[in-house]
This record gives C-alpha cells, structure tokens and sequence, in this order.
C-alpha cells in the first residue's frame, strides 16, 4: 500500500542513494595496497644492506689491491729483466710499435692496420709536427712504419739529376750492444722517383740497395703515405726519422724532426715477452696486470679472460628470469651510488689517466676508482718497480668492479630476487583476493539493491550465493533473513489500510445514520451543535476511508496495468473538453498539437493523473482564471504542462509529490494523496513529475515529461 510506506520513501531513497554519491573511499583493494606497501621495506632494507656491504666491500678490495701491488712490485723488482730496464725519463720522445698478431700487406695505405675504421680506412697516427704523422707495428719478426706527409707537391728523385732537391725519408736505427749501451746508429735515405715499392740505401754506401728494407710509396690528394718494413731484432733499442722537403731556393727543409734529439734517437719501445711471461701467472679471473714505463707506455701485460656462456635468459625458469633482472638491477644502483670515478684509457697502448702523474712518487703507491673509455669501472693501483738506476716502470693492477658486484650480488642478489618475487606473489594474492572479496561485496550489494525500489519498496525477494562459511557468507544470510522480514512486514503494513478501510466502513455507516436519525429528534440548541460537530467527523473519517481506498486501488491497477498505444494529443484534447464542461468557472483550455503524438501506455491512468492536477489547478485558480495544458513534442520525449494562476509554490518542493504532504489547511480534510498518485502514473510510464513557480507570481507549473517511444 503505497500510503502505509511512503512516508518513509524518502528517507529509503536517500538512504539508498549514499553509497553511490559518496566520494572515493579507501576500498579494500586500496587498503590491501597499503598493506603490501609495507611488505616492501623487507627488499628495500635488504637493498640498503646490499649497498652498504659494496661500499665496505670495495674499500676492503682496495686496500688489499694496494698492498698487492706494493708487495709484486717488490718481488718484480728482483727479476733480471726488469734490471735491465732503463730509468724513468718522463720527457723522452718514445716510438712506440704496437704489437700485431698478423702481418701486415705493405700497399702504401695502411686500411689493415690496427684501428684502421671510418670511411677513409686509416688508423689512429701520432703528430711528428710540420704535417707529418705517424704509426708503428711489430709482429714480433718484423718492425712496421707508417708514415704520412702532407704536401702540396711533391719533388720525385730524378735518377738524371740526382742533386736535385727531392722528397725523401732519412730513417735512423740504434742498436744496444752487449754490455746494454748503445753501438750507434745506422742512417738509411729512403727516395723514389714514382710512386710504388721503395728500397733503402746506407748513407755509408748510397750506391747500394739494403734487401732487408723494404716499402711502398702512395701518392694521394694532400701529400703521400709511406709504408716501410724492417727486420725486428732484439737488440733494437732506438728508432727516428727524418723527412726532407725541397724548401726556398730550392734547398732540404728538414720536417717531422724524430731523428737524432740531443739526448739521442727516440727510444723503441714494444711489448717485452719476457716480462709478459713474468706477469702470466699474476693475472686471473677479473684482474689485469700491466707494465708500463715512465710515460704510460705499455711493456707488458696479462690478463685471464673470463668468458661467460651468453644464455637467453627467457628460456629458464621464472626465478632464474627474476634473480638475472634483480642482478642488473643491482649492477645499475650499484654504478649508480658509486663515487666518481678516474678518467683512465690505454688509446694507443698508453695510459692517459691524472692516475700515472700522481703515482711517480717511489715511495707512495696510488689507489683509484677508475672508468674506462668502454665506460666500465675498475679499482686501479699503481706502483713505481725500482730498476738497476732508479724506477724503470710502473706496475698497475686493474680490478673490475663487475667481481666486486659479483661477490655482493651472488651472496644477497638471490635473497633480493627471491624477496622481489616473494613481494610480488604476495602482490598478485592480496590484489587477487581483494578483488574477489570486492566482486563478491558488490554481488552482495547489487542483491541487496535489486530487492529495493528507488522509493524503498521491496520489489523482490534476496537469494544468499553458495555456502561459504565466511563473515560476509553470513552476511548475506542475515540480509536474507532481515529482508524476508521486512518484505512481511511491507506486505502487512500494505494490506493493512485496505483490510482497515473495509473493516471501518460498516461502523462508520452505522455511526453516520444514527447522527442523522439523531438530528431529526427535536434536539435543543446546545445538543444540536454537538450532533453537527460528531456528523462533520464522521464525514472527515468517510473522506479519509475513501481516499484509503482510491490509493490501494491506483497501485493495484498500476500492477495490473496493460499498456497500449494511443495518441497523447487526442487524449489530451478530449479530456481538457470534459474538464471544461465541468467546471464553467474557470477557462481550460489545451494548447498543443491535434493528433500524431504516439505514445506506450495507460491513457485511462494518465487520465486520473490529469484528474488531479486540474483538480489541484482548479482549487488554487481564482475564478474566471485560465488553466493551460500544454504538449510540446521533442526528439526523445513529450513535455506536458499544466500551468494556473494563482497563489505560488512553497519554495522547498522537494517532498511534494510524496505521501501525506499538503499545503492547504488542514481543516478542509485534504489528505496530500493526489500528487503522490500523480507520481506513481508517471513513474509507470518511465517519466518524471516536477513543479515550478511562474515569473513575477502568476502561478504555478506542474511538468510531466514523458519518453518518446520508438515505434515501427
């Protein structure tokens, strides 16, 4: 029965409304996320353990790198070879043959030698000065030079003239004789008169062409390349040269000085077998052993390569997958929390590091955290080996920090990978279980929901899921249990005003006839006063039955309501005839259009909805007023009006058109009930009822809107 429980409809509309106005809440997933929030600082305090132990770990390594490199330099010093070095001279010019493992083609362009890349396929070349540059090799049989000159012409030896000033190359060898000094030097002049193979003739016999020399001569665009091979001995200590340009006045101009120095020919240096074979047993996995002379030229060095099978990690195991990730993970922080580090490079087979200035003092060998041209970084000692007169070179011990990352990460990595996994297994349960705790929380609610009517009506019966054995398994059960309760309890507070109605109306007639069989007894005045106050009681209490009544019997024929199509036009038009041949004293009238305005539904209850709005239109219209309805079509929806003049709307409307709510006196017995009908018809066929107020105090509008049905 819609008057039992309306009253309290508003309050159930609000009520259900608030979930879904409420602002974001902290749901449960949210509160799990929280949670697993935390688990994190198990990984997060192990990561900072994990780095602590590699600041500890790395500062321990260099201490004991440092006194490594003290105590082999030591023992290294005692050896023979290293004896016979010469001392530490810093300023002294040094041809420096980097070592080959193949010979190499003498074509006069130099494309296969070592660094040789680019589009012009040359190598890496040292500045002689006067456009002169420069390049030395060894295969350890034979001593290759590669000399480019730039030129703008270039004079060719003339056989006919041969004391024409022409290009040439005086090439200067020193050899060390047996007691370790230097035997001299032999000057070879290297000249040709076209390009291609070239020979070399001692200065002592210039007639005479020396077989163990031999070159190409290339002619390019800025000047020419030479190419010379020469037997490599080991008693080979000294190499120059010289190249001769016509200058003024057609005289040799001497260019690309490396010959004979004041202090003697440039020192030869390469890399020394024997001293290699002295640091092979030094070297090992991670760890490069180096000796250098006094200006970073490399003499010697060994290393252990420590070749790693290249795996795809893609086709192991999810730990395997997640312990590798972890790992480069770490190697990256790693790096990245590091101090910073010492530029050093071996470009060219010679060190270039602030590291070698720092360390010529023989009494103090020098640590640092070095980084490579490669961009890998490395703890680096280096140490002065005293020779026969004085340091003779410099032993430098190079660690890669990769060991060192090593040793952190294979003993911690694998419980930072395994916590990581561990975390994000309990990620994906905790999601996994809130979001089914969360579908079925939601079940719960739209079960609950779908049982309840957006006015607070129970429209349906709550069937609990499956038997879980859980708290909101018996939730739900108590909901079912409460709503099966309450569904009696509406079902009884329904019947109850039209048992009551029925049950009233026998005694109420019986009361109302005997008032009036009373009132025609001879009564005095007093008694009749009292007889006309019972009868207008009575009469209130007959008014207060029916509309009872006439609510019980809307929301049963709402039910029982079979839909139809019909045209609103016509239907309107008709009953604004009737309405006004039943009421002379007011003028209504319907603006609007004739016919086609199809519509679904009960034209019989949109009928009694137009009943009370005029009604309630006519009791509020002065006489002689006129009362509109009106009907505007749209695309989607049909907008009728019925609008009077007359005294206003209060300015709340928010509970008109619920039950027992009225604005007029409560002595003329109006119980509210008609508006609330009018709402129910609307919400029958989908609309919506609302009330307004005109401009400047005319009246009042009532609006109904009403969807447009899609018909074929």
């Amino acid at each position: 029965m819609a008057w039992a429980t309306a009253g309290t409809r508003n309050r159930c509309e609000n009520s259900h409304q608030t979930p879904d106005s409420e602002p974001d809440m902290l749901n449960l997933k949210r509160q799990l996320l929280l949670v697993l929030l935390l688990t994190l600082m198990i990984p997060t305090a192990g990561l900072y353990f994990v780095l602590d132990l590699e600041s500890a770990l790395r500062e321990q390594q260099g201490e004991q790198l440092l006194a490594r490199t003290a105590s082999l330099s030591a023992q290294l010093a005692l050896q023979p070879a290293l004896q016979a070095l010469p001392p530490l001279q810093p300023q002294q010019p040094v041809v420096y043959a980097q070592p080959l493992n193949r010979p190499l083609f003498l074509d006069g362009y130099g494309d296969d030698w070592p660094g040789a890349s680019g589009s012009t396929g040359r190598p890496p070349m040292h500045d002689a000065g006067d456009g002169v540059t420069w390049n030395a090799a060894e295969d350890g049989r034979y001593l290759y030079l590669l000399i480019r000159v730039a030129s703008d012409r270039i004079h060719y030896y003339a056989p006919q003239s041969p004391q024409r000033p022409h290009d040439k190359l005086v090439l200067y060898q020193a050899h060390r004789g047996s007691n370790g000094e230097d035997a001299g030097y032999q000057v070879h002049h290297i000249r040709t008169s076209a390009p291609g193979p070239v020979h070399a003739a001692p200065t002592t016999t210039p007639e005479t062409i020396d077989p163990h020399i031999q070159g190409v001569w290339q002619e390019g665009a800025r000047g020419y390349t030479l190419e010379l091979r020469l037997p490599y001995r080991q008693d080979l200590s000294h190499l120059g040269f010289q190249v001769i340009s016509p200058g003024e006045a057609s005289r040799d101009q001497p260019r690309g000085l490396l010959g004979p120095l004041p202090d003697g020919l440039p020192l030869l240096l390469t890399r020394n077998h024997t001293l290699a074979g002295l640091l092979q047993p030094l070297a090992e996995p991670g760890l490069t052993v180096r000796l250098l002379n006094g200006q970073g030229w490399q003499l010697a060095q060994a290393r252990v390569d420590d070749y790693q099978l290249a795996e795809d990690i893609w086709q192991s195991g999810p730990l395997a997958i997640a312990q590798r990730l972890a790992f480069n993970g770490l190697r990256a922080l790693l790096a990245w929390r590091q101090p910073d580090a010492m530029a050093l490079s071996m470009a060219g087979q010679q060190l270039d590091s602030p590291l070698l200035a720092a360390s010529r003092d023989p009494q103090q060998p020098r640590l640092a955290l070095t980084q490579g041209s490669n961009g890998g970084t490395s703890l680096t000692a280096l140490a002065p080996v005293a020779g026969r007169d004085g340091p003779g070179a410099m032993l430098m011990l190079e660690q890669t920090s990769n060991s060192l990352v090593t040793l952190s990460s294979s003993t911690l990595g694998q419980v930072l990978s395994r916590s990581l996994l561990l975390v994000m297994g309990l990620a994906l349960a905790l999601l996994g279980y809130a979001g089914w705790l969360s579908w079925r929380i939601a079940r719960l609610r739209r079960a609950v929901a779908a049982t309840v009517d957006p006015q607070g009506r129970l429209i349906g019966t709550f069937t609990p899921g499956p038997r879980r054995r859980d708290e909101l398994d018996d939730l739900s059960h108590h909901f079912a249990h409460l709503l099966g309760r309450l569904q009696g309890y509406t079902g009884y507070l329904e019947s109850f005003a039209r048992k009551l109605s029925h049950e009233l109306k026998t005694p109420l007639a019986i009361v109302h006839s005997s008032l009036d069989n009373l009132g025609h007894t001879g009564l005095d005045g007093q008694q009749t006063v009292y007889q006309q106050r019972a009868v207008q009681g009575a009469d209130r209490l007959r008014h207060i039955l029916n509309a009872m009544s006439e609510a019980s019997r809307l929301e049963r024929s709402i039910e029982s309501a079979e839909l139809e199509v019909f045209d609103l036009a016509v239907v309107l038009d008709q009953a604004t005839a009737a309405y006004q041949d039943l009421d002379p004293d007011h003028v209504i009238r319907y603006q609007g259009p004739a016919r086609d305005c199809q519509m679904v539904g009960a034209p019989d209850l949109l009928v009694q909805l137009l009943d009370k709005l005029v009604d309630n239109a006519r009791d509020f219209t002065p006489g002689g007023e006129t009362i509109t309805l009106k009907l505007t079509p749209g695309p989607k929806e049909y907008l009728l009006q019925v609008i009077n003049t007359g005294s206003r709307l209060p300015e709340d409307t928010s509970d008109l058109f619920d039950a027992f709510v009225t604005r007029r006196p409560q002595e003329n017995g109006h119980l509210g009930q008609g508006l609330l009908m009018v709402r129910l018809i609307s919400e029958l066929h989908q609309g919506s009822i609302s009330a307004t107020n005109l401009p400047a105090d005319q009246g009042a509008c009532f609006s109904l809107r009403l969807p447009r049905p899609t018909l074929p």
